[in-house]
């Protein structure tokens, strides 16, 4: 459908302008599958070339997956700035403003700077808009096309990219990698990636490059085969959570076959990482790679994170940055990464936790750090990204919680709180369940409810994560 309304014409100087620049490029609706198909990469490739192809002068490490691809990133941006390199960083959504996304140097950059890397894109996309409004870039694409601009100003060694949905039509896919990872793979956005768990992975294998190693978390068997394929026919080298990256508990020993000669060499094959530890509360760890024990407390609690950061470690180590590294100092980046939304505490008394957990094994996973809860009372704070199985996802926080409070964090992109609430009860009829429009609302109601004794968690979207800690703030 063809637009008629003139986008972008005025030039952006004030962060309030960029914002609504960036708004008016959200279609509504969204595009279809097979709209997207026909389309494939040429709204990002056409908006890149015409602002000279940022993109092309940096190396890049490409994450995707349906759960923990932005831990992965933070986790490995901190690894790498440990390591001497010059990082920048997109991850999506953002928690409270959109700058959040871009990152150079392990912090967001400032909004003026925000500014000007819209700036910079906003002549071409009003030049694409005004020719064909039906195939011009939409706002994810400004997005990416804005972070590369500003990682190439910035001369930054390596960019971790956090792609969007999937991967063979993420805009995030131009980007020219060095290593890539697939975190882990589930049913999600079926709508866009398709009915089936091999779908899905085939959507997501779209990130392999040729000759390019790939590091792949958790996930069924079905989609591992579907990534190992992909690799094989593209030449790239395969590392697997489970076999050649494993976690293990206590104090179990370094993984046979890892010689104490070979810290420090960096090379590319035959490496092993294992982390070990508790997966409760703070997530004591040794994490091992090739004979190298790297003693760590990550300050997100679950096995979940434990996964995150074992990624992290083999993307590091895959092109050469833990090498750079001793034992302490790889240690000291990831019990310092600060992982926004993420498991994060936000208040003691009582507990509010915000985790952006969405899918149903992250919710699984959430679950397995909360309860069975010590505290008098846990109240769920609840909201879903349209198209999603709301009673699947998150049945198991549902059956945990004492009260759940349905709310929705984001209305254009959201099940509206009462229809959630609806879908919750008929699959919980025995926990207290409500309704509640605001999401600030919804966030000071469940700490009334919980007391000074309970626990709080805000989840199932970034944007419910971001929500919280602004309702919290403002009291």
């Amino acid at each position: 459908m063809k637009r008629n309304r003139r986008i972008g014409h005025h030039p952006l100087r004030t962060y309030r302008e960029a914002t609504a620049f960036l708004e008016s490029l959200v279609r509504t609706p969204p595009r279809t599958r097979d709209e997207r198909e026909g389309l494939g990469l040429f709204p990002i490739e056409s908006l890149l070339e015409r602002i000279g192809n940022p993109h092309h002068g940096l190396a890049a490490i490409h994450i995707t997956g349906s759960k923990g691809k932005g831990s992965t990133a933070l986790y490995t941006e901190a690894l790498l700035r440990a390591a001497g390199f010059r990082t920048g960083t997109f991850t999506s959504p953002h928690l409270e403003d959109w700058n959040e996304r871009i990152r150079i140097g392990g912090s967001p950059i400032d909004r003026s700077r925000f500014v000007g890397a819209l700036e910079c894109v906003r002549p071409a996309i009003a030049e694409l808009h005004s020719a064909d409004p039906d195939t011009a870039p939409a706002f994810f694409d400004a997005l990416v096309a804005a972070a590369f601009s500003v990682f190439a100003d910035a001369r930054v060694d390596f960019a971790v990219i956090e792609a969007g949905i999937g991967a063979r039509l993420d805009p995030t896919r131009v980007c020219r990698a060095v290593a890539t990872c697939v975190t882990g793979i589930e049913l999600e956005h079926t709508e866009r990636l398709g009915s089936t768990v091999a779908e899905v992975a085939r959507e997501k294998a779209a990130i392999v490059r040729s000759g390019v190693p790939l590091v792949a978390g958790s996930m069924p068997e079905a989609a591992l085969a579907v990534l190992e394929h992909e690799a094989a026919r593209a030449g790239a080298p395969v590392q697997c959570l489970g076999r050649d990256i494993t976690i293990r508990h206590g104090t179990d020993s370094p993984p046979s076959g890892a010689e104490p000669s070979e810290r420090g060499r960096g090379e590319r094959r035959g490496r092993t990482v294992t982390a070990t530890g508790s997966l409760r509360r703070t997530s004591m760890a040794d994490i091992a790679v090739s004979g190298r024990a790297i003693p760590a407390a990550l300050r997100q609690p679950g096995r979940h994170m434990l996964e995150n950061a074992a990624l992290a470690l083999a993307l590091a180590n895959e092109i050469g940055a833990l090498g750079r590294l001793d034992d302490a100092a790889a240690g000291a980046a990831l019990e310092a990464a600060v992982l926004p939304g993420r498991g994060e505490v936000l208040r003691e008394s009582p507990l509010v936790i915000a985790d952006g957990a969405h899918t149903r094994a992250s919710i699984e996973a959430l679950v397995g750090v909360l309860g069975p809860p010590h505290r008098a009372k846990l109240v769920a704070v609840v909201s879903v990204t349209l198209g999603k199985d709301a009673a699947h996802v998150f049945r198991p926080l549902v059956r945990l919680a004492d009260t759940v409070i349905a709310t929705s964090a984001e209305p254009s992109r959201s099940v509206p709180a009462d229809a959630l609430a609806r879908t919750l009860r008929s699959s919980a009829p025995n926990t207290s369940i409500e309704s509640i429009d605001s999401p600030s609302e919804a966030m000071r109601a469940a700490v009334r409810i919980a007391g000074c004794g309970g626990a709080v968690c805000a989840t199932g979207s970034m944007y419910l994560a971001g929500t919280a800690r602004r309702a919290l703030r403002s009291r």
